[in-house]
């Protein structure tokens, strides 16, 4: 009686002669997921999704006015809970932290898009930089302090006596 009389060892010979082929000529790479995670996508999220992504298909087929009228409804709609999904997401892991400042910013700093790579151009003439720091440094107090006094018109505060309060 040979080896390969009984199917068990049949099935087990090629399976382990199928994977050593595979592991030589198409081995498993690990990849990293660049993109952020979205834990906050619901599965009602996922079904206007496919509604939208179905409306974007019948738009393009058609060409139809109302489809593509339907297909930015959904669209600008899955933005919108998005949007409120992931504010309600973040605020119950804020308050899921207790207080702790570097889980807190974990999460804070995961909302923030990533740096871009690139620097500004900084080849110009010395002074003509310089002018354009001091013109965005000067126009954002002056912004600043307009949008404060603003906030206090707006929530009934009187700017001159809440600052000669404060001192």
């Amino acid at each position: 009686m040979s080896v390969f009389d009984d199917f068990d060892d049949q099935v087990d010979t090629f399976n382990t002669l199928f994977t050593d082929i595979l592991d030589a000529h198409a081995p498993l790479k690990r990849i990293k997921i660049k993109t952020r995670p979205n834990p906050f996508v619901t599965p009602e999220i996922r079904q206007l999704m496919r509604t939208r992504d179905k409306w974007h298909k019948k738009a393009i087929k058609t060409n139809d006015r109302l489809c593509w009228n339907a297909f930015k409804f959904f669209r600008q709609e899955v933005k919108r809970e998005l949007r409120l999904a992931e504010q309600v997401h973040v605020r119950s892991e804020i308050i899921n932290s207790n207080g702790n400042t570097n889980a807190i910013w974990k999460i804070i700093n995961r909302c923030l898009p990533k740096k871009s790579k690139t620097s500004p151009d900084i080849n110009g003439n010395p002074a003509d930089l310089a002018n354009k720091f001091n013109a965005y440094f000067t126009s954002v107090g002056a912004s600043a302090a307009q949008k404060a006094f603003n906030l206090a018109m707006e929530y009934g505060l009187n700017p001159a006596t809440t600052t000669s309060s404060a001192v």
